[in-house]
């Protein structure tokens, strides 16, 4: 028995110190045959519970000297002033089926007065005074195993050796050590453990306890395999335990095939350096391209010379092309960048350009860099926009040397030149008046940082047209997310009437043909319209809304608290910000005045499907017949619906309503009935906020005929 209790105080103070020689272990593996688990945590604010059998017995156990001799660990991390801040690790061994009975082990306080100390991986000499433990266990065999413990976090108050470049003198404290139960996984096997390396200069540190009088508590040990997982970045750190020397070890990263292209930087003269670091990794790092390799130019027209052959060409570097030029400082100035697939002759470029010019007397400058944003390369065209943003960039820099102010400069920008335009006004600070992006690009942006997609930082006023923000699988190719002051969403922003965007215009896109067809419908959309919102006398009426459903339901058409705007050029005249929607026709003129229309079925007609249609007239003008549904409009016996519809024209006070149903024709079968009943309709004009509203008078609704109805009045009342 009193051998037993030796043996138990033995591994006791093994656990202790840290430190369990192979002899012990030897001694004990011929003496245990049965499993038991001990869990010990060194942290100083923890408490220790060890389960043995009970019968107290009191032995004395001393531990001869034990020499850990560690030499200086090599760990070789990225080059980085690392602090690490250890965490608490939890260590589960599965034991195998041990029942012992609770002993109670109270542990006195231990003193431990450490002398001044900067730690350093060198020979530390441990060597523990006798310790007097006293055990209460039952007749209970017990199998020692060999344990490998993995390194421990132990993190103390006053007397905390925290790795930092620093030399710390802890003052003598007292430490409880009160275990708990743990589950604890060993494996006396080499194990790996991540660690974060830090650079930490420290010194070794010699402790001396002072014998411990511990009276164990029930404890469970399960001698099972171990893992121990501390969070940090990837270093693999083998440790070997030979019999109480532990031998140096060396901290080498995980071994890992770099990217050969990752972490590459390349310079142009007179624009600066250009790397693929994060967040510019957004381009599967490419690199971007020279100047001369992407062929910027940037193009002066003024009323002096607006015709497409008589640009004047500006070069930041060239200081008389500025000075020789029609470019006047006291002319605001408009810069126009487009995007992938285009170049200097795009034709839209140049249409709004010639808008500008009848509008007032601009300096228009159009940014054409079409080597570089050639198809099939977009990730290199993304890369390259840097390149451009640093060349407009300096350019400006140059005309605000010949008194061009900021204040007075507009850049707009389409698809990948929308984020060009935002890189240019992140370079100057944000000091830009305004920056319009048409349908800023998603692929490469959706997920990137506001330093590299366009946003409202980069200019006083940043206003955002969205045209085809519809997922890339179904064709779209713009960002959806709200990315200015104030957005615009053309038609729900996703797609855009009369355009196809689906798996058609994929294919055409994957196969090198109609990609700036595909590419210009809803995606060019975008500049369709402000260009039309130059000189137009429709307003283009933008109104806010919490989401395009609730728009197209008719319930928005107030202009709610925030108040209305109106998209395009004179956006900047309103003070109206956030989320705004409108709609549009399908083709040229773009511009239409919304009707908010509620349409009321008769209680015994038939349901079917089909589309309704609306012809207004008013003192203004007549609209002609416009959809008031979709094709395929599920219309039920007394079912009330709304929708919205753009009229071409404003007709004023509406007066007249002229209705019209046609049936769904279907495929085999699911088509519409021929005849349906409509017992009112209301419409609410979205330009003065009237509602007006006509009965129909019990008439039927045949298939392709026109109806005239008659409007609500006492007499006349529906």
């Amino acid at each position: 028995m009193l051998l037993l209790t030796y043996l138990q105080i033995f591994v006791l103070t093994g656990f202790v110190c840290g430190v369990l020689s192979a002899d012990s272990v030897e001694v004990l593996n011929n003496i245990y045959n049965e499993d038991s688990t001990e869990t010990l945590d060194t942290d100083t604010d923890k408490t220790m519970t060890v389960k043995a059998s009970p019968h107290p017995t009191t032995a004395k156990v001393t531990p001869r000297p034990t020499t850990v001799t560690s030499k200086p660990t090599t760990v070789t991390p990225q080059p980085a002033t690392v602090i690490v801040t250890p965490k608490k690790t939890t260590v589960r061994m599965t034991p195998n089926p041990t029942t012992i009975k609770p002993t109670t082990v109270t542990p006195k306080p231990t003193t431990v007065t450490p002398k001044p100390t900067t730690v350093t991986p060198k020979p530390t000499t441990l060597t523990p005074k006798p310790t007097t433990v006293k055990v209460t266990p039952s007749p209970t065999t017990l199998t020692p195993t060999t344990v490998t413990p993995k390194p421990t976090t132990v993190t103390p108050k006053s007397t905390t050796l925290t790795p930092k470049p620093t030399t710390l003198t802890p003052k003598p404290t007292t430490v409880k050590v009160t275990s708990k139960p743990t589950t604890v996984k060993m494996t006396p096997e080499p194990t790996t453990v991540k660690v974060t390396p830090r650079p930490t200069t420290t010194k070794p540190t010699t402790v001396t306890p002072k014998p411990t009088t511990v009276t164990p508590k029930p404890t469970t040990v399960t001698p099972k395999p171990t893992t121990a997982q501390v969070t940090p970045q990837p270093t693999t750190v083998k440790v070997t335990p030979k019999a109480t020397t532990v031998k140096p070890t060396t901290a080498t990263p995980t071994p890992s095939t770099p990217d050969p292209r990752a972490n590459k930087t390349v310079c142009y003269k007179d624009l600066g350096c250009f790397d693929n670091f994060y967040p510019f990794n957004n381009a599967i790092l490419d690199l971007p391209e020279s100047p001369d390799v992407i062929g910027i130019s940037v193009t002066l027209y003024t009323r002096q010379n607006r015709e497409h052959d008589k640009g004047q060409l500006i070069l930041f570097n060239n200081t008389d092309t500025i000075q020789n030029s029609d470019f006047d400082a006291k002319r605001p100035t408009k810069i126009i960048i487009h995007g992938f697939s285009n170049d200097l002759n795009t034709d839209w470029l140049h249409k709004m350009k010639d808008e500008f010019l009848i509008n007032d007397d601009f300096n228009v400058l159009i940014v054409g860099w079409g080597n570089g944003a050639k198809f099939p390369d977009y990730a290199q065209a993304v890369a390259n926009t840097r390149v451009v943003s640093a060349f407009v960039y300096k350019t400006i820099l140059g005309l605000s040397d010949f008194g061009a102010k900021m204040e007075d400069l507009h850049l707009i920008g389409h698809s990948l030149g929308a984020h060009t335009s935002g890189f240019v006004g992140h370079l100057l600070g944000g000091t830009l008046q305004r920056i319009t992006g048409l349908d800023p690009a998603d692929p490469d942006y959706e997920q990137s940082p506001p330093l590299v997609v366009l946003d409202p930082t980069d200019a006083k006023y940043v206003d955002i047209i969205h045209s085809n923000g519809a997922p890339l699988s179904e064709g779209g190719a713009g960002l959806y997310n709200q990315s200015g002051h104030i957005d615009f969403y053309l038609n729900g922003g996703k797609h855009q009437p009369g355009c196809d965007d689906g798996l058609a215009a994929i294919g055409d896109i994957l196969h090198g043909q109609g990609i700036t067809q595909s590419l210009a419908c809803s995606h060019g959309r975008s500049h369709d319209a402000f260009i039309e919102s130059i000189n137009a006398r429709c307003p283009f009426t933008a109104y806010p809304c919490s989401d395009y459903d609730a728009f197209e339901a008719g319930k928005c058409l107030d202009c709610g608290s925030t108040g209305c705007s109106v998209l395009g050029y004179y956006s900047d005249q309103y003070y109206a910000r956030g989320k705004m929607y409108l709609d549009t026709t399908s083709k040229s003129p773009l511009c239409g005045y919304h009707y908010g229309v509620t349409i009321k079925g008769a209680d015994l007609t038939p349901d079917t499907k089909g589309k309704i249609s609306l012809r207004l007239k008013g003192k203004w003008g007549d609209s002609g017949f416009v959809a008031a549904t979709k094709n395929d409009q599920a219309l039920k016996k007394g079912q009330t619906f709304s929708h919205v519809m753009v009229s071409p024209q404003e007709v004023g006070d509406v007066e007249f309503v002229t209705i019209k149903y046609e049936k769904y024709s279907g495929f085999w079968f699911g088509g519409g009935k021929d005849k349906y009943s409509v017992e009112s309709v209301e419409v609410k004009s979205g330009e003065n906020g009237y509602t007006y509203k006509f009965c129909l008078m019990d008439k039927e609704l045949n298939h392709g005929t026109e109806v005239q109805t008659v409007k609500s009045s006492p007499k006349y009342h529906c």
